[in-house]
């Protein structure tokens, strides 16, 4: 059932509460139980929208490093560069690139999603910090912000879980 289902049913509800009502006490408890069954199937309704919606926000959020890492995959020595300007050690850029690749994979598939995504979250606001605080230049700082902003969704994924279409669901970690 459609949320624009449920909507056809509270306003049938609705409807037939006006005409009804004016018989007998019999049909007040007939109101109330119609009631209970039409916000049952809302309820219904809103649980498989959140299920859905985990799965949408992991392959958007997961998407954006599963991508990102690979294409550093082209120049990893250009990438090391790019690292070594921000006072962290280009040795590091393989595992970098390894971690993007690996943490965004995780995301989608919803694969140890709590670590993967505080790992995530602690990834973006320490190159946010690193590399796009430049109060002087507004494309810099409007990436700082998009970094910070994506930790935040980070953090709300590490707090609400993979939801129930996940690896971890499957694997009896629970639906969240």
């Amino acid at each position: 059932m459609t949320p624009a289902d449920t909507a056809g049913v509270f306003i049938f509800h609705m409807r037939m509460s006006a005409h009804k009502t004016r018989e007998n006490l019999k049909l007040s408890a007939w109101i109330i139980r119609d009631s209970y069954i039409a916000i049952t199937v809302k309820e219904m309704t809103m649980t498989n929208l959140n299920s859905n919606l985990h799965v949408v926000a992991r392959v958007f959020l997961g998407l954006l490093f599963l991508v990102a890492g690979l294409g550093k995959l082209g120049n990893v020595d250009g990438f090391a560069g790019y690292m070594a300007s921000g006072g962290i050690p280009a040795f590091l850029a393989w595992p970098a690139v390894l971690f993007e690749i690996l943490a965004g994979a995780a995301i989608i598939a919803g694969f140890q999603t709590r670590l993967a995504a505080l790992a995530l979250a602690a990834f973006c606001v320490v190159t946010a910090v690193l590399y796009h605080f430049v109060p002087a230049d507004q494309m810099q700082m409007t990436q700082f912000f998009k970094n910070i902003g994506l930790a935040g969704g980070y953090l709300l994924l590490a707090n609400a879980g993979s939801g129930a279409f996940s690896v971890d669901a499957r694997k009896g970690y629970g639906p969240a």
